[in-house]
Order: C-alpha cells, then sequence, then structure tokens
C-alpha cells in the first residue's frame, strides 16, 4: 500500500529541531542577496512546512514586492491564508 500525504502533514519535534540551522541558513542567503526570489520563495515555502505562517507570509510578500507578476509565488500566498487563519475570503485579493 502507498501512503497518501495531504497538505496537513506537520512534520516531528526532531525535524524542527534539526531545521532550526536550515532556517538560520535560508536568511543567511537573504541577508547576502536580499532580492533573489527564488531564495525567498524557498524560504517561505519552508516556513509554511513547519506552520510558521507569519514568516512564509513576510517571505511570499517580500517576493511579490520584488516580482509582482509571479504567479507560482500569488498562489502560495493565497494558501496561506486558507492554512493560517482559514479565511478563503482573502485569497480573492
Amino acid at each position: 500500500m502507498i501512503p497518501t500525504y495531504s497538505r496537513r502533514w506537520l512534520p516531528s519535534k526532531g525535524f524542527r529541531a534539526a531545521g532550526k540551522s536550515a532556517f538560520e541558513n535560508f536568511e543567511r542567503a537573504i541577508e547576502l542577496d536580499p532580492r533573489n526570489v527564488i531564495t525567498l520563495f524557498q524560504t517561505g515555502l519552508s516556513y509554511g512546512a513547519v506552520r510558521r505562517y507569519a514568516e512564509q507570509k513576510s517571505k511570499f510578500d517580500r517576493v511579490l514586492t520584488i516580482d509582482p507578476s509571479n504567479l507560482p509565488v500569488k498562489a502560495e500566498r493565497a494558501f496561506v491564508e486558507v492554512n493560517w487563519k482559514a479565511d478563503t475570503r482573502r485569497c480573492i485579493n
């Protein structure tokens, strides 16, 4: 049987502890190149994986400030509101 995974999968505490240094590395990369949309986007996705939605929202908003026409980021940004606050009304804007 093949296991199925959903968007609500939450990593274990061990993963979170090991991921702390990964977030430090992401933030350092952003300090070195603050306009790198790929690094900002990947950092945002990583924050979302551990349910740190405020940080995820911040990274996606920075990408959209740099590149307002970035559709993948717009889509992921809409999911932040749904995952964080279950607010589907804000997804449309």
